[in-house]
């Protein structure tokens, strides 16, 4: 097993907020719950970026009929 290795920062965050979290989560918990939210919503920051990404994309391509889609679907499948 891998050791986790960690770093003490420094954060502020609004005192209902810390209320709450004292309130819900157990001492000796809270980091990792932190962490985790910390962690969830970098990843949907990720998502993001690739979905504008894919926008951009779409945006300069070709633009397609769902007729076109769900034939080219059905051919594709049918190759199999």
């Amino acid at each position: 097993m891998q050791t986790q290795t960690y770093e003490r920062i420094n954060i502020l965050i609004p005192k209902e907020t810390a209320k709450k979290l004292r309130r819900a989560i157990p001492r000796g918990q809270r980091s990792k719950v932190v962490t985790e939210a910390i962690e969830e919503r970098l990843s949907q920051l990720s998502h993001k970026d690739m979905y504008k990404e894919l926008l951009r994309i779409r945006k300069k391509g070709p633009k397609v009929s769902l007729e076109e889609v769900v034939q080219w679907i059905r051919e594709d499948r049918q190759s199999h």
